[in-house]
């Protein structure tokens, strides 16, 4: 026997209005249980990394608070797979006095106040803001997508600088050189140390120049720079020099992540905010800092150092990389800061080096895993451990 017929409408008028609800609520423990699921995940791989496959990581960057720099160094901060000996500092985003405030402030929110951060140059090796003024009367913009960094119009200059978010970090820069902090850690664990360098390649450079043994006693270095058949990228733009030379030295593996690989990379607002749920440090960073302040037009519109850091942690994410050869144009012209490069069928210019250049990109693995790193309760300064 049915429902009278009153009663029969109101139970359709119920279940139609309760649908939306249902499927709010569907959508809302589906995003959960992925994201729950994702975290299971890379947690099971990291405590099978750490049995054994855990490394020593120096990051060479050019960071700014908003920049991909940052998200970066939350990469390696987070992943227990990473023990982070310090941060080494060179001008690029903006000029090295700012970046080195922005660092050990982003360091503290992170609560990491026990990574040290080294000072490192302040300016190229041989190219300066003037001549790429002049430089660029006669032939334009040089470098892809135009970008000039810390030599951008209305830079403050290389001394002023504001606190990153209305605060200055409580502890201090140290001491010593970025340049002799690079040779020191590799000194002091030779072959273990992955050096991530993602900012223009100055102090690298310097490392070389000083201690030219540091490139074999590291264990692999992997760069973020470059471009196959691309305008010149910044940071090789900036200090092309320095890029050459640290391109020809005799690294035990070396590994490029370019702009062709990251410009299959966005950065989305989605991404920020699936980074910024929770009340962690870090999603208070991605909600005030990247949230608030970055978007809609953020610093940088695709993940470039976010995925030459990931891939060291999760190389599934590149799901393509070829042997090439690699070097850069030091002419002084209008491809000044160029990627030169050949490849498995191409003879090499005299000189360059053979590396893995990063081609193809498995997106969706690289923000899942991003993303799951970035809800991670944080690692305490003292024990490491979650909190």
């Amino acid at each position: 026997m049915g429902l009278p017929k009153h009663l029969a409408n109101r139970s359709l008028r119920q279940a139609r209005e309760s649908v939306p609800d249902m499927w709010c609520k569907k959508a809302i423990l589906q995003s959960a249980l992925k994201s729950w699921f994702l975290c299971l995940l890379l947690g099971a791989a990291t405590a099978e990394r750490m049995q054994g496959k855990s490394f020593k990581v120096a990051v060479d960057t050019d960071l700014g608070f908003a920049s991909d720099d940052a998200m970066a160094m939350l990469i390696l901060l987070q992943s227990e797979s990473v023990e982070l000996l310090g941060v080494s500092v060179v001008t690029g985003n903006q000029w090295r006095d700012q970046e080195v405030a922005d660092a050990l402030r982003l360091l503290e929110l992170a609560g990491r106040t026990d990574v040290p951060v080294y000072p490192g140059a302040e300016n190229p090796l041989v190219n300066n803001i003037e001549e790429m003024k002049t430089r660029e009367q006669t032939y334009g913009d040089t470098n892809e997508g135009a970008y000039k960094g810390a030599w951008r119009e209305g830079s403050p200059g290389p001394k002023r600088v504001h606190p990153p978010d209305g605060k200055f970090a409580r502890r201090k820069p140290e001491a010593t050189h970025a340049s002799d902090f690079l040779i020191e850690a590799t000194r002091q664990h030779p072959g273990e140390v992955v050096l991530v360098a993602i900012g223009p390649l100055t102090n690298v450079a310097l490392a070389l120049a000083k201690d030219p043994e540091i490139a074999s006693r590291t264990k692999a270095l992997v760069i973020m720079g470059g471009g196959v058949g691309t305008r010149p990228e910044f940071n090789f733009w900036m200090d092309p020099e320095a890029a050459r030379i640290v391109l020809r030295a005799p690294w035990p593996k070396l590994t490029v992540t370019p702009l062709n690989i990251c410009y299959q990379a966005p950065y989305t607002r989605d991404i920020a905010a699936s980074a910024a749920q929770g009340d962690s440090p870090i999603a208070h960073y991605f909600n005030e800092i990247q949230l608030k302040g970055n978007f809609p037009n953020p610093v940088a519109s695709f993940m470039y150092d976010q995925l030459a850091v990931l891939s060291v942690i999760e190389p599934k994410v590149i799901k393509r990389a070829e042997q090439m050869w690699l070097d850069v144009d030091i002419d002084h012209g209008p491809s000044y800061g160029s990627t030169l490069f050949w490849n498995e069928k191409q003879r090499p210019k005299p000189g360059s080096r053979k590396m893995e250049v990063q081609l193809d990109l498995d997106y969706n693995y690289f923000v899942d895993s991003f993303i799951a790193l970035m809800r991670k309760p944080i690692r305490r300064a003292s024990s490491l451990q979650p909190r």
